[in-house]
């Protein structure tokens, strides 16, 4: 088995793995994309909210979701903590885009493809990755797309010697592969999909709906018809089963998808989780971290980890920085987008308030009190900085990589912090400093030049977030 040479390698072919190595192709560097083919998501069509927009611009995939995608529904309906369907019409900016998964993933490849990237197909991690070494497995009837996997046939393993190894496998990826443990998570769902042929009066619009069992979506597709997908507790549905669940969602249902057909299609895993890794890999997309899909932003997650992870990726190239880092960076990131995901989805869960003895509902009810619990925690009367703090180093964007700015972090953390709220972190603690009460705190703060155009809330909303994130403790 020869081994062979690469600048980066990504494993996982998916919106995350494929735009991050078309953000991190150059004519001077070796981007490798392993792809291992999959029945797909489980889901027909996928939401794009409307505020994705910018985004699509920014990665230049405006082009592909015009072409594949089709608009949003022009109204959207939600049965939630009421029992009645409330139905509001959508500006056309706020429509989005409805996404057919299976063709906008293989546009992603093909543009990847297109700005020089290496495609393997029929490849699976084979061994834990010890970066910068990654030993891959060829299904027996991969394709060969590109130069790498001709010089390769006849054989069943790759070997590669990278510079940069990134993991963006989705959530089925096994975290011994990446040396990664689940750091956080909340209760898995499963997904139970099906086709309806005629959306009948509800051809322009999605809805949610909750019922007793989990709750309800509904998305017509390009072709006529409409995808409908009941999301159930993995727990709660091993106990009563699937097609008991469907079965008596069904009969709960008052809004569009009461027309769901008798038997569900499909059914696919859709866990909330974070997971990190101490070892020499970057993880991205779902591999790093899986949203609820209660947000609707899957993909646009996926992307926004795909761009941040490019970033990460070219740092790490031109060695300018840390090593550690970089890698300490992109932990960072990916914890701090799930848990104000987690916050949003929660909130919303705890919205809903007609089915609480119902299992699933008690569930989540349970942490969305723990969570608001734990936010709603008031400022000491008075604080000081955190005799443990440190400096360190934080980045922030610079051209398509990063640069490094002075912050400080709690010893044995790795997460620093510039600024909270557009408060500079040195200037916070020099208001705190000695012991101070938050009038007193305000009080410093407005004879702070630096400080002059921020409002008391601002300061006071900066002085909170650091307490929780223990860069200012009690006096």
């Amino acid at each position: 088995m020869r081994l062979e040479r690469a600048d980066v390698v990504i494993a996982g072919a998916g919106p995350a793995g494929a735009i991050l190595g078309a953000l991190v192709a150059r004519p001077e560097r070796r981007v490798v994309l392993l792809h291992r083919s999959s029945a797909g998501s489980g889901v027909l069509a996928e939401t794009v909210v409307g505020s994705a927009e910018p985004m699509f611009a920014r990665l230049g995939l405006v082009p592909i979701v015009e072409r594949l995608g089709f608009d949003g529904a022009a109204r959207h309906g939600a049965l939630w903590g009421a029992g009645e369907v409330f139905w509001r019409k959508l500006a056309p900016k706020e429509r989005g885009y409805k996404l057919e998964r299976v063709a906008f993933d293989a546009a992603l490849r093909a543009l990847a493809i297109e700005r020089g990237v290496e495609l393997v197909e029929g490849a699976s991690a084979r061994t834990p990755w010890r970066a910068p070494h990654v030993r891959v497995e060829l299904d027996r009837e991969r394709r060969a797309v590109d130069e790498l996997s001709r010089s390769a046939v006849g054989g069943t393993e790759l070997a590669f010697d990278a510079r940069v190894v990134v993991a963006a496998a989705g959530r089925t990826m096994p975290e011994s592969l990446v040396d990664g443990r689940v750091v956080r998570e909340l209760p898995a769902l499963i997904a139970l999909n099906a086709r309806v042929p005629d959306a009948g009066a509800f051809a322009d619009a999605t809805s949610i709906e909750a019922v007793p069992e989990g709750w309800w979506w509904w998305i017509p597709l390009a072709a006529g018809g409409a995808s409908v997908t009941l999301f159930v507790d993995r727990d709660e549905l091993a106990a009563k089963g699937r097609d008991a669940a469907w079965r008596s969602a069904r009969e709960h249902a008052l809004g569009p998808c009461r027309a769901a057909p008798a038997a569900f299609e499909r059914g696919t895993t859709a866990a909330p989780r974070l997971v990190e890794t101490g070892g020499d890999v970057l993880l991205a997309g779902d591999a790093a971290s899986c949203v609820d899909p209660l947000s609707s932003q899957g993909v646009e997650k996926a992307l926004a980890s795909a761009d941040h992870a490019a970033r990460c990726v070219n740092a790490l190239l031109e060695a300018k920085l840390d090593r550690e880092l970089v890698l300490a960076h992109r932990r960072a990131w990916e914890r701090g987008l799930f848990e104000a995901h987690a916050r949003s989805t929660l909130a919303f869960y705890a919205a809903e308030r007609r089915f609480e003895r119902a299992p699933f509902w008690t569930k989540r009810h349970a942490l969305a009190n723990a969570a608001a619990a734990a936010r709603a925690v008031a400022l000491p009367e008075r604080v000081r900085p955190n005799p443990e703090l440190e400096p360190a180093s934080v980045l922030v964007p610079s051209g398509d990589a990063f640069a490094a700015v002075p912050g400080r972090r709690v010893r044995g953390s790795d997460e620093a912090h510039a600024e909270f709220h557009t408060v500079p972190v040195d200037v916070l603690l020099a208001c705190c400093d000695g012991g101070a009460s938050l009038d007193e705190v305000l009080k410093r703060a407005r004879r702070v030049p630096a400080l002059a155009t921020r409002t008391p809330a601002v300061v006071r909303e900066a002085l909170t977030s650091a307490c929780r994130a223990g860069v200012v403790v009690r006096a």
